[in-house]
């Protein structure tokens, strides 16, 4: 296993820094600004099961646009915002710390999410 310095997807160094909620955009600086101006509400969903995250509502919307064989899924597997399940569990609207990995451009948080998916799916 490789420590977690270090990206799970790609194996480059990771930083510490500062993020929004969103275990997607959350890493952006741009993102950290959309929060500190309150321009996005956050729930935290089922997205794939038994696999959770914490997502902005644009990137809730915009999921369905990314490529599921990034996922490990064939192409055809429908993904996307009306497959997901809210858990309705009440997500803390606060600015907290993770590990970014700045070749992927995501969070340590969303790259596990990733890599455990596309364990499960043989990847």
């Amino acid at each position: 296993m490789k420590p977690k310095s270090q990206c799970p997807l790609c194996s480059e160094e990771l930083e510490l820094r500062e993020v929004a909620p969103c275990m997607y955009c959350g890493g952006y600086p741009e993102e950290l600004n959309h929060f500190h101006e309150g321009q996005h509400t956050y729930a935290e969903l089922e997205i794939f099961p038994n696999y959770k995250l914490v997502l902005c509502d644009f990137c809730q919307v915009d999921f369905g646009s990314h490529d599921p064989e990034f996922y490990g899924f064939h192409r055809s597997k429908k993904i996307g915002y009306e497959y997901m399940k809210h858990t309705f569990k009440v997500v803390p609207l606060s600015i907290g710390q993770d590990k970014y990995c700045t070749s992927c451009q995501l969070r340590l948080k969303y790259l596990d999410f990733v890599a455990a998916i596309r364990k499960e799916n043989g990847k």
